[in-house]
């Protein structure tokens, strides 16, 4: 036998829990729950499951469960109503404080019954009802939003019927290889509306011109040199090769013995380019930090940092200082360390930045020099961030000046050219019409 004593609570306006816990250990069934009640009421449950939570009601027995019936979905859209009804010949008491039979709900929420006959009673199960809150269609972009052409995107609408995209096709997800904007409509459910979607703007950058070049002849056995003409070329060692094995206007092959294929592609950059940002120089007051911080920025697009400009004050002398890149919370994204000599140089970190918020650059040493003075946030890194504020607010600027970015670009490349190189044998020369030997 397991006793437990359950207290609303003891002391000004407390709440101790309801719930009583019994564990069974090797035991596989309960004989009976016995309840007793303040008022005097005993409440018995004979053989109930184990592992379960059992809700005691004050009764003097209690009934088999009772199934609520509904008529129609229990999602409904606003302004309609679903009928609710529990089993007859009873007393009803539902969640609503509702007293009849059957009730008429509209509103969301979850809704149950007890029904009595004398002292016991009968617990209806519990009957989630949903009012309908129309949801416009949104897209998600599996891929890239701007890529070469060639190649694709999938758009994925959210979950809905009656799907129309802006290119009249009526699937949930689309494949797109063309440059323009994209939206995609639904049917909303509890009306004769049409729910659109926001614009997704798809970029197709062109490719290159597919680059110019001409076999190769050789006399005898050896190495040959492939030429072509294009932008940004890159050769490759197989037609579908990832990595090129060359780059530029010409390539030496490996030994031809009989004949060697190579192949060449041109590639156009969009985008990139180098900008500058941060605060210009040290100018304004400053000095070694008593306690050390960084200033933080956003970038708005992904770049790399090349180079920065420090200062080292000759109080804290040459030697070594790291120069971290932070994210929000801290996590190092990547490091570099520098033997650096006392007074004004420029670093290069190379560092790549995501598009991300609550960036920074720090010195764990926190022994370079930093304004706290002169300090006008914000301060623009070019186009893709901005350095907005410090650790310790808008009067200190630390450590890092002049920086040097560069902005993400894509490469879009042409269709592979074959190249040959190839020997002229000796069976080939005999066969020649017109063949001569001069001194």
């Amino acid at each position: 036998v397991q006793i437990r004593e359950i207290r609303s609570g003891e002391s000004f306006a407390p709440m101790s829990s309801l719930n009583a816990h019994f564990g069974l250990g090797t035991a596989t069934s309960i004989d009976q729950v016995i309840v007793k009640w303040p008022s005097g009421m005993v409440t018995e449950l004979t053989d109930p499951d184990i592992n379960t939570i059992h809700h005691m009601y004050e009764a003097g027995c209690i009934l088999d469960p009772n199934t609520i019936a509904t008529e129609g979905s229990t999602n409904i859209c606003p302004g309609e109503s679903i009928t609710l009804t529990a089993d007859a010949g009873f007393v009803y008491s539902w969640s609503t404080g509702e007293e009849t039979q059957s009730i008429e709900v509209s509103s969301a929420g979850t809704y149950s019954v007890l029904l009595w006959e004398d002292d016991c009673v009968s617990v209806s199960n519990s009957v989630q009802i949903t009012v309908i809150e129309e949801e416009y269609p949104e897209i998600s972009v599996l891929g890239d939003e701007v890529f070469c052409e060639g190649g694709e995107v999938v758009l994925m609408a959210s979950d809905g019927a009656g799907y129309l995209w802006s290119n009249n096709e009526s699937t949930q997800s689309i494949v797109v290889s063309e440059a323009g904007e994209y939206h995609v409509s639904i049917d909303a459910i509890c009306n004769n509306e049409v729910l659109l979607s926001e614009t997704v703007m798809i970029e197709v950058l062109p490719g290159a011109q597919a680059p110019v070049a001409e076999d190769v002849e050789i006399s005898e056995q050896g190495y040959a040199t492939l030429t072509a003409t294009g932008e940004n070329l890159m050769w490759y060692d197989s037609e579908d090769a990832v990595t090129p094995v060359g780059e530029g206007p010409s390539i030496t092959t490996t030994w031809v013995t009989d004949e060697l294929t190579y192949w060449v592609e041109a590639n156009l950059i969009h985008g990139g380019g180098e900008e500058t940002g941060g605060k210009a120089d040290n100018s304004g007051g400053g000095g070694l930090p008593s306690v050390g911080a960084y200033s933080m920025f956003n970038a708005y697009e992904p770049f790399t940092i090349k180079t920065v400009r420090v200062y080292v004050p000759e109080e804290a002398g040459a030697g070594t200082r790291t120069v971290q890149l932070a994210d929000n919370v801290g996590v190092i994204l990547a490091t570099q360390t520098y033997d650096l000599v006392v007074g004004e140089q420029v670093i290069e970190l190379n560092f790549d930045v995501p598009m991300a918020s609550g960036m920074s650059l720090r010195c764990p040493e926190n022994n370079l020099f930093r304004n706290n003075s002169g300090v006008s946030y914000p301060y623009e890194i070019g186009t893709v961030g901005t350095i907005y504020d410090s650790f310790y607010g808008g009067d200190y600027y630390y450590y890092f000046y002049d920086w040097t970015i560069e902005k993400e670009s894509v490469m879009c490349p042409s269709v592979r050219v074959s190249v040959m190189a190839y020997t002229l044998g000796m069976a080939e020369i005999e066969g020649l019409n017109a063949f001569g030997v001069y001194p």
